[in-house]
């Protein structure tokens, strides 16, 4: 089984889980570099609250993150997106 559903079949994925990947790759779609401030603007949240959640995303191998970096999604993560 992938890796995406079996994260889902695991429910290891939250909504909010979900609302950050579909975020992250809406705004890659769009042209736009994916910085945490502008996923924090996107989702209306503070940017330690992005930063927390990314966090969780790339330790579920599902984004990869850097500080001071752009946030891009996996393969696993795009699956999930879609």
């Amino acid at each position: 089984m992938p890796r995406s559903e079996s994260l889902r079949s695991m429910k290891l994925l939250t909504p909010a889980h979900e609302d950050y990947i579909k975020a992250i790759y809406s705004l890659g779609a769009q042209g736009e570099a994916v910085s945490n401030s502008a996923l924090a603007n996107h989702l209306g949240v503070a940017p330690a609250s992005a930063t927390n959640m990314v966090k969780k995303l790339a330790d579920l191998g599902l984004v990869e993150y850097a500080p001071y970096q752009d946030i891009a999604l996996t393969p696993d993560g795009e699956k999930v997106a879609l």
